[in-house]
């Protein structure tokens, strides 16, 4: 007998528009998740595992898992790091694009993060979780969601689907549960993980044990040590954004009022059309001065 692991985001659900519609999102997901656990059973006799990964999985779901019949055994992703998260195989739904990807929703773990690195290229969630249940020993077979993926495949042989693809979700699903085994091949090693954010004043804001100087990025040196550090870091990353969004906010009014009061006149530089919430310290400096040169 077979054991199975559903590893579930939200993004990449059939149906999700919006992220901040709670109860319209939970029925999808659901949905979803029921459909991947009767395909499954279909296919043959097997443990099917669920674990919601999105928002570290604080959406609750528990009950509704196990009157599918399947097992529950915990959400968020240091859940994954238990023993009860071995399995044969993975199937993920729900997935995106990686930072700066196509689609609705890409992003890599949190929007602040600029990028994530491993083996020598800019990875996702996708390709991230995948290398984990390689290193793991569970083949993932199956990932769908919305966006583009296909360049994070680790496993040779994984099918992909899109959820605006014409293609049924259950025949693709069914044609990845029945195929070879051997078709099925990684080729990837263990390798650290670099995390870039997409301000700088977040390196001056964060006290993390994983943060190098040198290299100006947070090092992790394995996928076992990413996935052990990056919630407790997500949790800094959120402390460190509500300081910089009101230091932007008093930079922008500094400027609004030195305007109207006719102290300045405004620049007519690119780095203005930036988004205001990303100015880092050196560039709040720059416009500041450029601010006081023109009313020289």
């Amino acid at each position: 007998m077979s054991t199975y692991i559903i590893l579930a985001d939200l993004e990449g659900i059939f149906g999700v528009t919006d992220l901040f519609d709670s109860e319209t999102n939970r029925s999808l997901l659901l949905a979803q998740i029921k459909r991947t656990i009767d395909c499954i059973k279909k296919t043959e006799d097997s443990i099917v595992k669920v674990c919601l990964i999105h928002d570290d999985g604080r959406m609750d779901i528990e009950k509704d898992v196990l009157d599918l019949g399947a097992c529950y055994y915990g959400s968020g992703i240091k859940s994954l790091l238990s023993l009860e998260s071995a399995a044969d195989y993975a199937i993920l739904i729900g997935f995106h694009s990686k930072a700066g990807g196509a689609g609705v929703f890409p992003h890599s773990f949190k929007l602040e993060i600029e990028k994530v690195s491993t083996d020598d290229k800019d990875v996702g969630e996708v390709y991230m979780f995948s290398k984990f249940f390689k290193l793991r020993g569970t083949k993932v077979i199956f990932v769908s969601g919305e966006g583009f993926f296909d360049d994070e495949m680790v496993f040779e042989g994984t099918i992909t689907h899109y959820i605006n693809n014409s293609v049924d979700y259950e025949d693709s699903l069914s044609t990845a549960l029945e195929a070879p085994v051997e078709s099925i091949k990684s080729f990837v090693t263990d390798d650290e993980v670099l995390l870039y954010l997409n301000n700088t004043d977040y390196y001056n804001l964060i006290d993390h044990s994983s943060y190098s100087k040198e290299r100006k990025c947070f090092v992790f040196e394995s996928i076992q040590d990413f996935f052990k550090k990056i919630i407790e870091l997500a949790i800094e990353i959120n402390r460190a954004s509500v300081i910089i969004r009101r230091t932007n906010l008093n930079f922008a009014k500094e400027i609004s009022r030195l305007i109207k009061s006719g102290q300045a006149e405004m620049p007519d530089i690119e780095l203005l059309n930036k988004d205001i919430f990303l100015f880092n310290e050196f560039e709040r400096e720059m416009v500041m001065n450029l601010l006081k040169t023109a009313t020289k």
